[in-house]
């Protein structure tokens, strides 16, 4: 199977105890695999005490009342990790790296909710994805695939990436056109009109219907949703690379919702509530990613809402 990465990928290092915002006082609740939960308990560690079975039958970290993992020393180094010598569980090993699979590739990347992988997709273009080429059997997917490259060049030929993201959207509208007709081979040009992304009174109903339907991990999430809008510190080049990573990620997803509209606009929110909700936009993009991008479940709420 065809399987693709940024160039930034494997650059990725984790800073461990030098991290600011260690993934380990995120909050977030992680399960243990059962292979790895079977090898710290032969190798001594008295797993039980920090752990618990949920309803699903999974065993999962008890947090600490910081909401930090139990196995976080004061120097901010995993005591699980230098007591068996490198041994993390699954998920714990892959992060900040994701991965998706589709009908005939799959693709990783890293995740902005750490703040190291955060900085390489600020230093990132679209040139960081030139080497992503992919086929498939599935024709819309095809055509998804041939709308995410033109949607790289949108991004590297507009002057600013709120510019190319209004083109982005206007190429989806085009795809969308294009998949109705029942095209199966994509052009090799994209006609188009540039499309509003959400307006002031729209991302004001997005931000209530955040606080209002889905869960919410950190206060400060809270606190940035309710209040005023800000405008963003990011640098254009920071807004570039975001926005290719977003494209990057979740432009595919059209294949689930079949309509890359749907897509576009999510890719649009996740951008104008990163550029809006706090002036430090690496805090922003931070918390979206934690607090959106890795809850499934409010991935799909957000997502159903704005393909409405």
């Amino acid at each position: 199977m065809n399987f693709s990465v940024p160039e930034y990928f494997k650059g990725f290092r984790c800073l461990a105890g030098d991290c600011k915002e260690s993934c380990c006082r995120a909050g977030w609740e992680i399960p243990l695999d059962p292979e790895t939960f079977e090898f710290y308990k032969k190798s001594g560690v008295e797993i039980e005490k920090n752990t618990y079975s949920d309803p699903d039958g999974d065993i999962v970290f008890k947090l600490r009342e910081d909401l930090s993992c139990p196995y976080l020393q004061e120097d901010g180094l995993c005591g699980l990790y230098i007591k068996t010598g490198g041994r993390l569980c699954e998920i714990c090993d892959k992060y900040p790296r994701f991965f998706e699979e589709y009908e005939g590739f799959a693709e990783a990347g890293l995740s902005p909710s750490c703040p190291e992988a955060r900085r390489l997709i600020f230093q990132s273009s679209p040139e960081s994805y030139r080497d992503i080429s992919h086929s498939s059997p599935d024709p819309l997917l095809r055509l998804l695939i041939s709308g995410r490259k033109a949607a790289f060049k949108i991004i590297s030929a507009e002057p600013t990436p709120e510019d190319a993201l209004k083109n982005i959207l206007g190429l989806c509208i085009e795809l969308d056109d294009i998949a109705s007709r029942g095209d199966e081979e994509p052009a090799k040009e994209f006609a188009f009109s540039p499309a509003d992304p959400l307006d002031a009174e729209e991302m004001r109903r997005l931000r209530g219907f955040i606080l209002e339907n889905t869960e919410i991990l950190t206060p400060r999430w809270k606190e940035l949703l309710a209040s005023s809008p800000k405008k963003t510190s990011g640098k254009e080049s920071e807004r570039r690379g975001y926005l290719c990573y977003l494209v990057y990620r979740y432009f595919l997803k059209a294949i689930n919702s079949e309509s890359a509209l749907a897509a576009g606009l999510f890719i649009s929110a996740l951008y104008e509530l990163s550029a809006s909700i706090s002036e430090d936009f690496s805090e922003s993009v931070g918390l979206v990613s934690k607090e959106i991008e890795h809850n499934s479940g409010n991935v799909e709420r957000l997502f159903a809402a704005l393909a409405q």
